[in-house]
This record gives C-alpha cells, sequence and structure tokens, in this order.
C-alpha cells in the first residue's frame, strides 16, 4: 500500500482496516504532508465513507496512542464532549452530577486546547488543581471521587487530533472526520457510554441542518464500538450560560450547583437530561420520571455541591479559590445598556464572544479577571437605558475601550418580539 493506491481504492471500493492503519500509522510517523491529508479528506467527501468505514477510521486512529480501557478497570463509566464553537461548563456541572448519584465519569482534559473556554482552564482556575497522565492515579481518584479527569498530553488518539485541527484550519470539516476524530478518542479511553453536546445555530461548526445526520452516525460508530451513544442537539443561537470569562464562569457554576433553584436554569435542564440518559443506561432508575426525580433530589439536598467540592479537594484544588468577593475588589465594571426601548431580538453570539475574547487576551496578556454576566436574554422586553450585561476586567486593561463598541453592537434591541427556540432540538438515543 501506498498514498496513490490508497486514493485510488477509495475511488472504487470500500476501505478496509488495513487501509485505514496504514493511513494513520502514515500521519503519525510524518510520512505524509498536509497537503496529502488534505486529498485524503476531499476523496472521502466526494465518494463518501460508509458507516463502517467510519468505525474502522476512528478505531485504527485510537490505536495511534494510548488505550486507557478505563471501563474494564472501573466498571460503567460515562464520557462527555461537546461539538461546537462556543464553549461552556457543561463538564463540570455533569461530573458533579453523576458522581452525586453514584455513576463514575470519566474524561480526557489536553493543554493543547488551552484558551480561555477550554476545560484544562476552567479546572486549573482553582489553586493548586492538578491533573495527572498517568493511569494508577486516574483510577485511584475515580474510586475516590467518582470522577477520573486524564491529562491527556497528547496520548489519547493523537493522530485523531493532528486530523482535526488540519481540517478545521482549512474549513474542509465534514461529518464523517468529524466523527471519526471523536469516537477515536473515545474508543481510546474505554468508556461505557458517551454523551455528546451537539451544539447547532449560531455556536455550531456550520451553517445549515446537518447536526441530526452527524448525531445518527455518531450514534450508529458507537454502537460499533461497543459505547452507549447519546446525543443530544442543543439550540446555541444565543448563550446557554449567563457568564462568559473563566472566573466568572466558574463561579455561575458554583452558584448554579450550591443554589441551583435560583440561578441559571439552562444549565440545569442541559446536565438533567443528560443525567437521565446516564441513569437510564446504568440501570440506577427504570424510568425517565424516576431518574428526574432522582436529579432533583441530588440538587435540592445539596449533595451535588458536596461532591463538586469533593472533586476539587481529590485533585488537590481549593474551591474556595475562585470567590465573588475577590473578583469584586480586584477588577473595574462597566454596563451596556439598551439604547432604546423594545425586545432583545438578537444576542449575536460569535460576535459577543469574539469580543470577550478580546478583552480576555491571550499568553502574559491574559486578563483573567476579564468577562462578562449576562443581564438578559432573547425575547426580554427592555427600556431606555436598562442594564443589558455587566462587563469586568483589571484595572488597566486598555482593551475594554477598543472592544466596547463591538459588545454594545452583539445586542438587537428591535420594537418587535423575536421567537425564542426551545433549548433542546432533538436527542437521539
Amino acid at each position: 500500500m501506498n498514498y496513490k493506491e490508497l486514493i485510488c481504492k477509495k475511488k472504487v471500493s470500500q476501505l478496509d482496516y488495513d487501509d485505514f492503519v496504514w493511513f494513520t500509522d502514515a500521519v503519525k510517523n510524518n510520512q505524509i504532508s498536509n497537503r496529502q491529508i488534505l486529498e485524503f479528506i476531499k476523496t472521502i467527501t466526494d465518494f463518501k465513507l460508509n458507516t463502517n468505514e467510519v468505525y474502522l477510521f476512528a478505531k485504527s486512529m485510537s490505536e495511534s496512542g494510548e488505550m486507557l480501557n478505563i471501563g474494564k478497570s472501573v466498571g460503567f463509566c460515562v464520557d462527555k464532549h461537546s461539538v461546537g464553537q462556543i464553549s461552556d461548563g457543561m463538564s463540570l456541572i455533569l461530573m458533579s452530577a453523576l458522581a452525586s448519584l453514584d455513576i463514575k465519569f470519566i474524561k480526557s482534559v489536553s493543554p493543547a486546547y488551552d484558551n480561555y473556554g477550554s476545560l484544562y482552564k476552567r479546572l486549573t482556575s482553582f489553586k493548586d488543581f492538578k491533573l495527572s497522565s498517568k493511569k494508577e492515579d486516574l483510577i485511584k481518584n475515580i474510586n475516590k471521587s467518582s470522577v477520573g479527569l486524564f491529562l491527556s498530553e497528547d496520548k489519547i488518539a493523537p493522530v485523531a487530533d493532528t486530523i482535526y485541527k488540519i481540517c478545521k484550519d482549512n474549513d474542509v470539516l465534514i461529518n464523517s472526520v468529524i466523527c471519526a476524530t471523536i469516537m477515536a478518542n473515545k474508543i481510546a479511553v474505554g468508556s461505557s457510554m458517551v454523551i455528546i453536546d451537539i451544539k447547532s445555530g449560531e455556536g455550531g461548526v456550520w451553517e445549515g441542518d446537518s447536526y441530526v445526520e452527524l448525531a445518527g452516525l455518531l450514534k450508529d460508530v458507537g454502537e460499533l464500538a461497543g459505547i452507549k451513544t447519546v446525543c443530544i442537539i442543543t439550540d446555541l443561537n444565543w448563550p446557554i450560560a449567563a457568564s462568559v470569562g473563566i472566573n466568572l464562569e466558574v463561579q455561575e457554576i458554583k452558584d448554579t450547583l450550591s443554589s441551583a433553584k435560583q440561578y441559571n436554569g439552562n444549565l440545569l435542564n442541559l446536565a438533567k437530561e443528560m443525567a437521565v440518559c446516564a441513569m437510564l443506561a446504568s440501570k440506577k432508575a427504570l424510568g425517565r420520571s424516576v431518574a428526574a426525580e432522582m436529579f432533583d433530589k441530588a440538587v435540592e439536598s445539596g449533595s451535588m455541591y458536596q461532591k463538586f467540592c469533593q472533586i476539587i479537594d481529590t485533585y488537590g484544588g481549593d474551591v474556595t479559590s475562585v470567590n465573588r468577593s475577590q473578583k469584586l475588589i480586584d477588577t473595574a465594571v462597566s454596563y451596556i445598556t439598551a439604547d432604546f426601548d423594545g425586545y432583545v431580538y438578537d444576542i449575536k453570539l460569535q460576535q459577543l464572544y469574539n469580543a470577550v475574547n478580546n478583552l480576555i487576551g491571550t499568553g502574559t496578556d491574559f486578563d483573567s479577571s476579564a468577562g462578562l454576566i449576562l443581564m438578559c436574554g432573547e425575547g426580554d422586553k427592555v427600556v431606555y437605558g436598562q442594564k443589558l450585561a455587566k462587563v469586568f476586567y483589571s484595572h488597566g486593561n486598555s482593551r475594554f475601550f477598543t472592544n466596547v463598541n463591538q459588545l454594545f453592537d452583539s445586542f438587537k434591541i428591535l420594537k418587535q418580539k423575536p421567537t425564542v427556540n426551545n433549548l433542546f432540538y432533538k436527542v437521539v438515543v
């Protein structure tokens, strides 16, 4: 087998496992160029992969790094993945919910995606929080807190990460590649179940309605891999969480878990649907109504927040180090206000997040205090001068003044009331 033979074969027939292994090894060992990788992706775009081929592609990539097979060591465990351009703190909420319901949660965490919105950044916002790349530490932490967080360090399905990045950078993401790269990671981890949050709308990967097709493919490939796969397609034309910015987001998560009935319903509603699916799959509950009641009791009793604190402590973190009062002391505060009476017709998601990203900065210019709290939602009636958002930034962060117009223009106020879609578009089980 060589590269030209692989391309020619796909144009006339299906690829087998050995073909995908050859391609994966060639990528791993830098034996083919990025241009050739993109040519292969174009070929499988034009001459589509069937479900079994996508599974074989995922399986070959899963074997390009360490195989944890964690389910064999700890029993039933749940992984979670998010597909979309906008990151949220749902993994922190879900891991706390499942652990409080005696369901194990596992997730590989990569500092390679060390941007403002990564899970790695959220976790390490807690002082002294430490992640390990050792399997024995992973098992020990799962047994102690029911949550296993594994520092990937390019050890888990590294070829999948390489291919996904090349495709994303060149704007050639297709469902078969997205599915194969996601499931490669899940096969390598070896979880019993994976819950995938597919974000549609403004926060999605692409425009259009390919999300149901992707969800079906993920479910079918998961079945071939022996992993129970549930896909929840959410409408992300508006922010699910109220906060943007690491410290603010983590504080919102703490508030949601500790005083949930008075806080963000969208975050809890999404976590509840995920947890219900996990309880049914793990046989912790025999029906949706029973599972929903168990979730509600875990919230109301405070056990979900207690479990969150235990998880942070298990990894050496100080849960009190992310503190609302400290933020108010250290930061400047400004407000975005309505320029006339009407309804919040649209919160332009990409523009809002881009503006906040610019405010937060990167590298040595990173402002950990920066962020935004929404004080309105799409469809809300507002009057002139009403506060739409509260903006935080460190004293001396001049980027606020260069981004304030973009922040202001993210809110579209009109006289007519918009139609606001439900959070859930479709659940594929």
